[in-house]
């Protein structure tokens, strides 16, 4: 189960005149928030939120680095919800931003319909903070079925799977982990499936058991059949 968290929250802490507020539907159906310069926009009927500011700053010598600093303005501006671990962060030229995951049960949750959303993101340039997305509701405490057992390839079979494909290009790889999979069925309840994944390409991509199974079993019958014929007379 989850529950939604109100957007008047950061209404309030994200705007210096929360007053000055106005609110729109944009031609998507959608919600924002606007003051004229800050912008809240809703997505995903409400359950996830971008909060831009796009007013410029000339660059300052930076006093802290992204991580402190984005962790700083979330604890500022609307706070922790759930446990959020720091999982990336990237530095480019004038722009920063940092990363803070969902986890359950210490692993990593990911994307709903495909959409890698289960995440706190903010961007920084200069000194300020440009740009804040976040999820809007709050799992609760144990929204895991225990008595379902999933069972999962091996990390031996699911590196010998990645290792026999072409898509996969090795130095493109830097992470692999069992996750999370989101989905949601109403605003107020989820499930979680376990799945392996492979960062590839700056990217958390699923990899699918079936696809896992189809390679090993390919590569055990090519095994077999070598096997075969060095036992030939």
């Amino acid at each position: 189960m989850a529950s939604p968290i109100s957007i008047d929250l950061f209404r309030q802490s994200l705007f210096t005149d929360p007053s000055a507020v106005k609110y729109y539907q944009q031609s998507d159906g959608e919600d924002s928030y606007t003051d004229g310069n800050r912008m809240i926009n809703l997505r995903h009927n409400g359950i996830f939120m971008e909060y831009g500011n796009p007013i410029f700053t000339e660059a300052q010598e930076l006093s802290k680095h992204i991580t402190i600093a984005g962790y700083e303005f979330i604890n500022g501006h609307g706070g922790w919800t759930d446990d959020y671990i720091l999982t990336d962060w990237v530095s480019l030229n004038n722009r920063e931003e940092a990363e803070f995951r969902l986890h359950m049960n210490g692993l990593p949750v990911f994307s709903i319909d495909g959409r890698d959303l289960m995440k706190l993101t903010t961007t920084r340039s200069g000194n300020q903070i440009i740009s804040y997305s976040r999820p809007l509701f709050d799992m609760d405490a144990i929204p895991l079925n225990t008595a379902q057992r999933v069972e999962l390839p091996s990390g031996e079979d699911v590196i010998r799977s990645i290792q026999h494909d072409e898509y996969y290009e090795r130095q493109r790889i830097t992470k692999i982990s069992i996750g999370y999979e989101m989905e949601m069925r109403n605003p107020s309840f989820v499930t979680l499936e376990p799945h392996w994944y492979v960062f590839y390409g700056n990217r958390w991509q699923k990899i699918e058991k079936s696809y896992i199974q189809n390679v090993i079993e390919e590569l055990d019958e090519k095994k077999e059949g070598a096997d075969d014929d060095d036992g030939l007379e």
